[in-house]
């Protein structure tokens, strides 16, 4: 039986834990009685006023958590054990049918032989929120796990605490022991380690984040690796502690798919340029060079267009253009061109935009062909037409005229 201070400090705890909202229960294991405070009730979804007993307390559990809180209400009434209750589970509102994870603390009391328990009491509490963040933790570590990206954690001096399985396989690194004894430094090739010290990590301080390529070095066979690489700050907001952070790709399969490409582009008579969604010039072939004298530096940007398109053309073009941006339809025009000696050519220009598996644009492949042979065809041929339809014209009127003549030569007769 419980003596006075055992009850006393339990009434103690009850109003203690009420005030915070926490929710008791208490238990005769004898008679089989069950009382709960408002605040139990509340996290089973019942109003304050429901009839509860041991029965209900299942039903009102998860299907998948039933059996095993069950066991360890069993093993805590066990007067062979210690008596203690500490268990986390999901009810599920018994009217408002409201899913909630709950922490259920307790302790079982015993006769004074030990051979059964007299009473069972202790607290719940919602952990919904924690739970969640807790799960949501889980599901990101399996994400992360699972990536095909570079992702590391390293401390603001270098050291490398984690590095994920694609990370580890990408730069030939195998088990947590090599990977702990490993630093910053070590996963670039030695002409990156300047950009690192005196570019990556100051922006990374004092801005927070950096990204640009770098190439990477396996240890295994010490051979370069290109990659994107994306690092970021994490500050502890408690300790202040700042922990390097990335999420990086390997471009081995875009740089060969780049330099098939450029391979390609080399190969073709046409001037080959390329964009970014915005419409931004981020590659123009040996041909455009040629044939502008612009390098691919200064071709970039709108002032280039501006200088190098037939003043009759810019208009036309740029609202052309910017449907094609706005809409993603494929963009198809006729404009001069002015060549690095200083004469305009007409070009057929053309452009079709590259999706990702969402639908969205990545890129824009164009393509200028040179038809100023055609329009100069088409140009004769057009003249060659008007004269002709000019001379047919003259010839009209002159088989007219002597039809006249003719008519006043048989009317005189």
């Amino acid at each position: 039986m419980l003596n006075p201070e055992d009850i006393l400090r339990y009434e103690l705890l009850q109003t203690a834990v009420e005030a915070a909202g926490i929710g008791t229960w208490d238990l005769n294991p004898l008679t089989g009685q069950l009382l709960w405070s408002e605040r139990c009730k509340e996290l089973f979804g019942l109003p304050a006023t429901a009839e509860v007993d041991y029965e209900l307390f299942l039903q009102g559990l998860h299907p998948d958590d039933r059996a095993r809180t069950d066991e360890v209400v069993r093993q805590a009434l066990d007067p062979t054990g210690s008596g203690a209750y500490d268990i986390e589970y999901r009810t599920v509102g018994l009217q408002d049918q409201q899913l909630r994870w709950v922490r259920a603390t307790g302790k079982a009391f015993f006769d004074a032989e030990r051979t059964q328990a007299v009473r069972f009491v202790g607290t719940v509490s919602d952990i919904t929120t924690a739970k969640t963040r807790e799960l949501e933790a889980v599901r990101l570590a399996a994400i992360v796990e699972q990536s095909s990206d570079f992702v590391g954690l390293a401390t603001a001096d270098g050291k490398v605490l984690y590095l994920n399985p694609a990370a580890a396989d990408l730069v030939g690194l195998a088990g947590e022991e090599q990977i702990r004894q490993t630093t910053i430094g070590e996963f670039f090739m030695p002409e990156a380690l300047p950009a690192i010290q005196q570019q990556v990590l100051p922006a990374v301080m004092q801005q927070g984040t950096w990204t640009g390529e770098l190439p990477m070095r396996r240890f295994d066979t010490g051979q370069s690796v290109p990659v994107r690489y994306h690092v970021f700050r994490l500050d502890d907001p408690v300790t202040g502690q700042v922990t390097l952070a990335t999420a990086s790709q390997d471009l081995t399969q875009h740089k060969k798919a780049e330099e098939r490409f450029s391979f390609l582009a080399e190969m073709i008579p046409q001037l080959v340029w390329t964009t970014d969604p915005e419409g931004f010039h981020d590659y123009f072939n040996q041909r455009w060079i040629d044939y502008t004298g612009y390098t691919v530096a200064d071709s970039q940007g709108t002032e280039m267009w501006n200088n190098l398109l037939h003043p009759d053309d810019r208009e036309r073009a740029r609202i052309r253009w910017t449907h094609s941006l706005q809409t993603g339809e494929f963009y198809e025009i006729e404009y001069r061109f002015l060549s690095k000696q200083g004469t305009y050519r007409w070009f057929l220009g053309q452009a079709l935009p590259l999706r990702n598996a969402e639908g969205q644009i990545v890129k824009w492949f164009g393509t200028c062909t040179d038809i100023e042979h055609q329009k100069q065809l088409q140009e004769r041929l057009e003249q060659a037409y008007a004269d002709l339809e000019l001379k047919v014209t003259f010839r009209t009127l002159e088989l007219e005229r002597q039809v006249q003549e003719l008519r006043k030569q048989l009317d005189n007769a």
